[in-house]
């Protein structure tokens, strides 16, 4: 049960991040919407980046759903290259924030 409840830690850091950005970008919306002489484009990039921030927060969910998937004892081969990128991708934001350079070296045909 200790191994569920620090996955969820993670998926639930891991969703928070984009969550806070797309609050964040709508609040600076509002903000310039309200304001007298506002560029349009102002807006138009903050709306980007929520769009953006929503897709990424999907993809994240859409990795875990893949990841959950149960098949038990089923022993089927595996790109395993593309399960170290699809995990790196979780990580890398927790990554930068710490400063931390994510680099791989993947092997061919793994």
């Amino acid at each position: 049960m200790a191994t569920i409840g620090e996955m969820a830690a993670g998926v639930a850091h891991e969703l928070n991040q984009p969550l806070t950005a797309i609050a964040n970008y709508a609040q600076a919306c509002v903000r310039l919407i309200g304001r007298a002489g506002t560029d349009p484009l102002e807006v138009q990039e903050a709306l980007r980046e929520i769009a953006a921030q929503a897709t990424r927060a999907a993809d994240i969910i859409r990795r875990l759903r893949t990841l959950s998937r149960s098949q038990q004892n089923e022993h089927v081969p595996a790109d395993l290259n593309g399960l170290v990128g699809a995990m790196s991708d979780l990580v890398l934001s927790d990554a930068r924030v710490h400063g931390v350079l994510l680099s791989l070296e993947l092997a061919d045909n793994l």
